[in-house]
């Protein structure tokens, strides 16, 4: 049985991520983020993160894509963005945001993203060793899954009308993955 790959960049899924709202974007069957919010959360330098990435390493490191992101777009706007941007796929995001420098964002007036990131990367760095010694890690997503609900909930109510059916259905994905029932009526909004 042959499967077709789509080659069309679709935001395919919306993520709460460490306090950012990130699109999960499917491009070619593999899920990526754009790497400009990654750079952003961290509070650095697009210029010179931008270098960073396109080095041949971190090219392979954090499986760099360069491709038309789509957006979600007014009425009459563009569905992409008119010239390739730098993706990072979603499970190597974590790992790039271990990798930097929290002291060089101090010294960029970024302490407070600086402080919040050190701690997430001495959770990690506890995660990968239970990982290595025990073969699992285990975390409570349950207030991650909360916050995620929460957003989506947020932009399908200040969607337009085109845009609120695509956030109901990541809303109904979301419920259905996180084991939630859904009500007739919330059905309803999902078949019109």
């Amino acid at each position: 049985m042959q499967t077709s790959v789509q080659n069309t960049a679709r935001i395919t899924d919306i993520i709460y991520f460490h306090g950012m709202t990130l699109q999960v974007i499917t491009y070619e069957g593999i899920k990526y983020v754009t790497a400009r919010n990654l750079v952003d959360l961290a509070g650095l330098d697009w210029r010179t993160a931008k270098r960073s990435l396109l080095d041949e390493e971190n090219i392979l490191l954090y499986a760099v894509k360069l491709f038309k992101s789509p957006v979600i777009a007014a009425q009459s706007g563009s569905p992409t963005t008119p010239n390739d941007v730098i993706h990072i796929q979603l499970n190597r995001a974590y790992f790039y945001l271990a990798r930097i420098n929290t002291k060089i964002m101090k010294a960029m007036g970024k302490a407070t993203a600086a402080e919040k990131l050190l701690n997430l990367q001495i959770e990690w760095a506890q995660v990968l060793h239970d990982y290595e010694t025990k073969g699992v890690a285990i975390k409570d997503k349950n207030k991650t899954d909360t916050a995620e609900l929460m957003n989506l909930m947020k932009l399908r109510q200040m969607a337009n009308p085109t845009e609120k059916i695509a956030f109901t259905h990541l809303l109904h994905q979301k419920m259905t993955e996180l084991g939630l029932p859904i009500s007739n009526q919330q059905q309803d909004l999902l078949n019109q």
